[in-house]
């Protein structure tokens, strides 16, 4: 009995929330209708309430050109800014130094003699030779839990940093941007001839020849018979750019090649196609054997 009449309270309060056909809920709103007007007011309201975006602690941290401020250390920066790195990144133990560094939330251990040796004018290689002071003002932050430096960057990006100091090679994850990659790499300062042939297709090739016209100066013609003639009409052909004259022959050159593109490409639809019928005629054949044969 209790059963059934928790069923029939619990079907009564869902007929109510939804409108259920026969409720007074349904009865109420039966001639209510949603307009266009109310919806774009309610978006209107929406966007009211949306809370402005202002710039977190690191998004700051991200605009921080901590190279920067690491060249800044090394030029204006006295001795006691600096600290002697023994031969080997042996410290006084006998034990090999380690650089502890915290990149975005992901800690690393590099040996301080891989980071001289593989790139000496590069980020970490200077930053190391700095002493603990020092390398505050460089760093976004230092965590003393667990003696490291923290620099606001991408780890996934940084993964590739690391294994460019243990292998020599730098090789561009999968996950991220060749354009973001390629400023990490300027950020740490690691030059872009040290990526991986695997990955080369991401560097910007800078071209070793130019090309002929580009290598022309006022001096090219000097030995030529008729110099200054034939400089002046190389220059109106090859550089559009350097009158006048010389647009409006481009650009009349331009106008009739695409002109002709155009009648080629039109030549093809047979709506533009004339056929031409030839009357019948006689052709008139002499064999070799000199026999002369007419035909239709």
């Amino acid at each position: 009995m209790a059963i059934a009449i928790s069923q029939a309270v619990l079907q009564h309060r869902t007929s109510v929330q939804f409108g259920v056909p026969g409720t007074d809920t349904q009865l109420r709103f039966k001639n209510y209708r949603v307009t266009g007007n109310m919806i774009s007011g309610a978006a209107q309201q929406h966007k009211k309430r949306l809370v402005p975006l202002r710039k977190t602690d690191a998004m700051s941290h991200a605009e921080r050109r901590n190279f920067l401020l690491l060249d800044d250390v090394w030029r204006s920066g006295g001795s006691e800014c600096f600290q002697i790195i023994p031969p080997g990144g042996i410290g006084p133990d006998g034990e090999p130094m380690f650089l502890r560094l915290n990149i975005g939330g992901t800690r690393y251990m590099l040996l301080v003699d891989a980071l001289l040796r593989a790139e000496p004018s590069g980020f970490l290689a200077k930053f190391v030779q700095l002493t603990h002071m020092a390398r505050l003002k460089v760093a976004d932050a230092y965590l003393p839990a667990e003696d490291s430096y923290f620099f606001q960057r991408s780890p996934a990006a940084f993964d590739a940093i690391y294994q460019y100091y243990a292998t020599g090679v730098v090789h561009r994850p999968s996950e991220v941007c060749p354009a973001s990659f390629l400023t990490e790499l300027d950020f740490w300062r690691i030059s872009h001839q040290h990526v991986g042939s695997c990955c080369a297709d991401i560097v910007p090739q800078k071209r070793e020849e130019e090309k002929e016209e580009e290598k022309v100066d006022d001096t090219t013609f000097d030995n030529l018979m008729f110099g200054k003639v034939r400089r002046r009409m190389w220059t109106f052909l090859e550089r559009p750019g350097s009158s006048m004259q010389a647009k409006a022959f481009e650009l009349s050159s331009t106008l009739f090649v695409a002109i002709s593109v155009m009648g080629l490409s039109f030549g093809t639809i047979p709506d533009f196609q004339v056929t031409h019928y030839m009357p019948p005629h006689n052709e008139t054949i002499v064999l070799p054997n000199g026999t002369v044969t007419v035909v239709e």
